[in-house]
């Protein structure tokens, strides 16, 4: 197989596997894609740049993966990574720390997962242009490397300036929202919804997607003495955005009285009425 390069496996309806070892003899492959594809077990090392060293695209979104993302992805030749909505019992976890060696990617799709720590550092990411991971416990600040800046021709400009899409929502990060994000010079969403954020939210352009809501301390000075949890998140099925309001419980409660209520009037009728109501 060392003369494979593309193997696409999306939406095929096989029973459940595993990704075998045999694989790694395809040392020439550079896409694999399995999308919703009943694949379990673990994310296999081998798909680290050790075999795979001309790899710019693992899509295994939507399978039945657990674990965490291995430790020989570091430095890897990965583009375009798909990871999100696994539906296996604990899902994708760990930490994202290895992906800030993998310099090369674009895309960037691992929600729906059960990742936890910090964000991870942006500053090598230079080719970046979507990054979601919303509907993890992901903790922390939005860090600065995110908006750093650095000097070309002795003009400071950003580092991630092919930035478009950044979701964040569904987690627990804290903090505020840099100022510096607002100049992203290509960024079209920024989903921060459903965390414990605060401050005031920059004014980005007209053209950017902004989503803050289910941050209860955001435009306030300074976060809540007790913090509030997020509200649930959302599955990660497909990619891109799509967001929810926090959901609020009051109109639930009251509805079970009212249906509650209903039923005690009708049996109290039933009774004075010696008929039984089907």
């Amino acid at each position: 197989m060392s003369s494979l390069q593309h193997v696409y496996l999306d939406y095929i309806t096989f029973s459940s596997w595993v990704l075998p070892e045999t694989l790694k003899s395809a040392s020439s492959l550079r896409v694999f894609s399995a999308t919703s594809a009943n694949i379990n077990g673990t994310i296999p090392d081998f798909f680290g740049r050790d075999f795979f060293s001309r790899l710019t695209t693992l899509h295994l979104d939507i399978n039945s993966l657990e674990g965490g993302i291995p430790d020989s992805f570091f430095g890897s030749s990965i583009q375009s990574l798909r990871l999100n909505g696994q539906n296996s019992r604990s899902k994708l976890n760990g930490t994202l720390d290895v992906i800030e060696s993998m310099i090369q990617l674009t895309e960037v799709w691992l929600h729906g997962n059960m990742f936890t720590g910090t964000l991870p550092d942006f500053s090598g990411l230079n080719e970046l242009q979507t990054f979601s991971v919303r509907d993890n416990s992901l903790i922390g600040p939005v860090p600065e490397s995110l908006t750093e800046l650095r000097d070309r021709n002795r003009v400071l400009v950003s580092r991630l300036r092919s930035l478009q899409r950044l979701l964040l929502a569904d987690n627990n990060l804290s903090g505020m929202i840099p100022d510096e994000l607002k100049d992203l010079p290509i960024l079209i969403e920024l989903d921060v919804s459903n965390n414990q954020l605060y401050g005031r939210v920059p004014e980005f352009k007209q053209s950017v997607k902004v989503r803050t809501d289910g941050n209860v301390d955001i435009e306030k000075d300074g976060p809540s003495t007790t913090p509030v949890s997020p509200a649930g998140g959302r599955k990660g099925g497909d990619g891109g955005g799509g967001g929810k309001t926090r959901r609020v419980g009051g109109g639930r409660w009251f509805a079970s009285v009212l249906v509650v209520y209903i039923l005690i009037l009708l049996l109290t009728l039933d009774k004075k009425k010696k008929k039984v109501i089907i």
